[in-house]
């Protein structure tokens, strides 16, 4: 049943809190929260300069960035469990490599059309997926939850009200991916800015905020601020995952073999700690670890995971 609502603003993080229920730590965040189901969901977010500042994705769980067409275009999946906020978006289409990663989590899927061109038509595989739920703009799937907003030319301006699709988001079970621990600390060394270069219109910056234990995030220099709330966007876990990428058809559509192992860093209140992720099955969680080949702690907060291919230039200091 749904819980007590908390702390409910225009622009604040709606809460849910419930007293009937025992406390345990989320698999999302790492942080205390009541019951062992999940109303949760995975959002497409559009990143081109005409869908920012995003509405909303501040306030995820966890974020994935992944190049999709002409690999000089990104866009996010976020995942929301902790708040759900009524304004979320630009959303965008589906593409491989999100419908992928979200098959792998198991929870409601939001999204506006897919991919649907030769080797890049991914509604197959969006079909055949058993979501809990799946909200789909384009095809008029639960859309009484999208809105254009007339501020913005289309297709820059469908938007998703998470807090009202709650009623059709059922409470589940949900696999871990993470594993944290307040006490995390890594005597390693230490990187104060990351930077990533997805393409010229895409520089991605991390500053690390030592009294906050989290990072800073900007593109092309600027902050990267989300118009739900007008905060800078910031991060606690920052996962680099290095996985093969390929291009198909004349739109260039991106596929990431997430399938297998591969290189990942990680960057965690300011220590940088090399190591590996490992899939060995399609759909079940990715794991990360260190260089011993230990799992990777967590701090408690929100963790955004940059897939990156060898084109994308990666510096740090």
């Amino acid at each position: 049943p749904k819980a007590e609502i908390t702390g409910i603003s225009a622009v604040e993080p709606i809460v849910y809190l419930s007293a009937s229920k025992a406390t345990t730590t989320s698999i999302f965040t790492g942080k205390t929260v009541y019951g062992n189901t999940y109303e949760a969901v995975g959002v497409m977010f559009e990143n081109t300069g005409a869908a920012r500042p995003q509405s909303g994705i501040s306030l995820a769980d966890v974020v994935y960035e992944i190049a999709v067409d002409t690999w000089q275009i990104s866009r996010f999946l976020g995942i929301f469990s902790s708040t759900f906020p009524t304004k979320v978006g630009p959303v965008r289409s589906a593409r491989f490599p999100f419908v992928r990663v979200i098959r792998e989590w198991g929870i409601a899927f939001t999204h506006f059309g897919a991919g649907q061109t030769g080797l890049g038509n991914v509604l197959p595989l969006i079909r055949a997926t058993k979501f809990p739920v799946r909200f789909d703009g384009h095809t008029g799937l639960n859309d009484q939850f999208f809105s254009r907003d007339p501020a913005r030319k289309a297709p820059h301006n469908a938007y998703w009200n998470a807090y009202d699709a709650l009623e059709l988001i059922p409470e589940i079970e949900v696999a871990r991916h993470f594993l944290f621990d307040k006490n995390t600390y890594y005597n390693a060394k230490q990187i104060t800015t990351l930077n990533l270069k997805y393409a010229s219109t895409n520089r991605v910056t991390y500053t690390y905020l030592p009294e906050e234990h989290r990072y800073a995030r900007f593109i092309n220099e600027e902050p990267m601020m989300d118009a739900y709330n007008d905060q800078q966007v910031k991060v606690t876990n920052i996962i680099i995952q290095h996985a093969p990428h390929y291009a198909v058809e004349k739109v260039n559509y991106i596929i990431v073999e997430f399938e297998g192992s591969g290189a990942a860093e990680y960057f965690i209140d300011g220590a940088y700690i090399k190591g590996t992720w490992k899939k060995p099955v399609e759909g079940k969680p990715t794991q990360f670890f260190d260089d011993k080949g230990v799992e990777i702690k967590l701090l408690p907060g929100n963790t955004w995971i940059q897939v990156v291919h060898p084109k994308i230039p990666i510096t740090m200091n």
